[in-house]
């Protein structure tokens, strides 16, 4: 029952936020260069087979990471070798194998294409910048879009730390992305850009979990995440404080209001969010750091059908051990 419920609200929040992100289609004309500071952004009629525009991104994207996370299940679901532990794995957990994969390749291709199209536009390297660039940066924000709904859907259980982590960030893109359509400043999506790192820079935590839950190279998984928590926690306070200088001087020096709604949401609601956001990945990190410092085999805590914890972030709750550590 409880399944099926949450597969319905994954649905409906699948339809919301493609329902939301349809106000900012429409980027399919080329152009010169433009200022970097303002960029003259002229929505057409909708065409269906732009890769920039949202419609299209879901349906083919979403259709791919389907056909892509059924081969890979289906090769765990089929595998005959001698690795004990992939041969005892639980459905849920060969599902959340499927994720660590599809994230640790999703988000590298979609930091990739952040890098290419919005290198210049973070860090103001040229005066101008070009169409094809906004294009590619906007197409790394549909990527991760994409991947967290993706997410929701196809995970069998997904602790309320992680779906709250992935709501906040789908929020947040929807709505950056809707003020940079809006208003056709560059500031605005040079934030939404640098907030996009958090989600782009996990590739460790995720091959972390992945070489546990698969059971390679058992005697490297402490330090890989315990690696993986030092670089998640400096990668992403680095973001908030670059962000955040960001957002002060955008929004409070640069920016100039015409809309009422946009003044609110920048002034009031956005820093409220992102910090929830930030705090949900202290979580995760947490989690990380604990999980390479556990000790062996000392007091039995709980089942080894149970979850350790609830999931924040990147972080699975399929981690779960018959023996666990007590902490001092």
């Amino acid at each position: 029952m409880v399944m099926k419920v949450r597969q319905r609200l994954s649905h409906l929040l699948l339809l919301f936020f493609s329902s939301i992100q349809m106000i900012t289609a429409g980027i399919s004309e080329e152009g010169d260069g433009r200022d970097n500071n303002n960029f003259d952004l002229k929505t057409t009629s909708y065409d269906v087979y732009s890769p920039y525009q949202y419609p299209w991104m879901m349906l083919n994207y979403f259709v791919l990471l389907w056909i892509v996370s059924s081969v890979i299940k289906y090769c765990l679901d089929n595998y005959k070798g001698s690795n004990s532990t992939i041969s005892s794995l639980t459905e849920n957990q060969k599902r959340n194998i499927v994720t660590y994969v599809i994230e640790i390749v999703g988000t590298s291709l979609a930091l990739y294409t952040q890098i290419y199209g919005g290198v210049d536009i973070l860090f103001r390297l040229k005066n101008e910048t070009t169409r094809h660039r906004v294009e590619m940066t906007i197409l790394s924000l549909y990527m991760v879009v994409v991947i967290y709904i993706w997410e929701i859907i196809y995970r069998f259980r997904t602790g309320s730390a992680l779906l709250l982590h992935h709501i906040i960030t789908l929020l947040l893109i929807q709505l950056c992305l809707a003020s940079f359509s809006d208003t056709e400043n560059l500031s605005i999506l040079r934030i939404g850009t640098t907030l996009l790192l958090h989600a782009t820079t996990e590739q460790l935590s995720f091959v972390a979990l992945l070489f546990y839950r698969l059971g390679l190279f058992p005697k490297y998984h402490n330090l890989l995440f315990v690696s993986s928590a030092v670089q998640v926690f400096l990668a992403k306070t680095t973001v908030m404080v670059f962000s955040g200088w960001l957002y002060y001087r955008t929004i409070f020096h640069e920016f100039e209001y015409d809309n009422e709604f946009w003044e609110t949401f920048w002034k009031y609601t956005f820093a409220p969010i992102v910090l929830v956001l930030y705090g949900a990945q202290l979580y995760a990190i947490r989690v990380l750091y604990l999980l390479g410092h556990r000790q062996p085999k000392t007091k039995v805590v709980r089942s080894i059908d149970r979850p350790i914890d609830e999931e924040s972030n990147d972080v699975s709750k399929d981690l779960t051990y018959s023996l666990i550590p007590i902490i001092n």
